[in-house]
């Protein structure tokens, strides 16, 4: 079943051969990164920029942010990451009002959050800033802020 699902998506061999799946489990996410998504869903966001957010917010387990891990990405995190097998490359994740540098990504964003509340060896299924199609991405380190 998962290799199905994998083709389907774009998953790699070298993805399967790591034994790695496509990650399925429920996002952690800080009561901090919370209320700050949903304020921005409720505010700052028009209704179709809203949907995506709402969406990760529904889906996800809140959770003190004494109690995440330093390899779950939260707003604020480094995250490297490669895509489809290609040369690693790191991000920060950051609010979508927050001035931008290199490698900034806004946590608002498809790839940003895909990767909100997952960890170091998840992979997720995400479109690239400059792509239109879907990429499996890896996530491989979590410096977290």
């Amino acid at each position: 079943m998962f290799k199905k699902i994998a083709e389907m998506f774009g998953a790699s061999d070298d993805v399967r051969s790591r034994g790695v799946g496509l990650t399925h489990s429920v996002p952690l996410i800080s009561t901090r990164d919370f209320a700050l998504l949903e304020w921005m869903a409720s505010t700052e966001l028009d209704a179709m920029s809203a949907a995506p957010v709402l969406a990760v917010l529904e889906r996800s387990r809140v959770v003190p942010p004494d109690q995440l891990g330093p390899e779950t990405i939260r707003i604020g995190s480094r995250v490297t990451i490669d895509a489809d097998s290609g040369p690693p490359f790191e991000v920060r994740l950051v609010p979508p009002d927050q001035p931008r540098n290199l490698g900034d990504l806004a946590v608002t964003s498809a790839l940003g959050l895909a990767l909100l509340g997952r960890q170091e060896g998840d992979v997720v299924i995400a479109r690239l800033p400059g792509r239109d199609a879907a990429a499996t991405v890896m996530i491989h380190a979590v410096h977290a802020p």
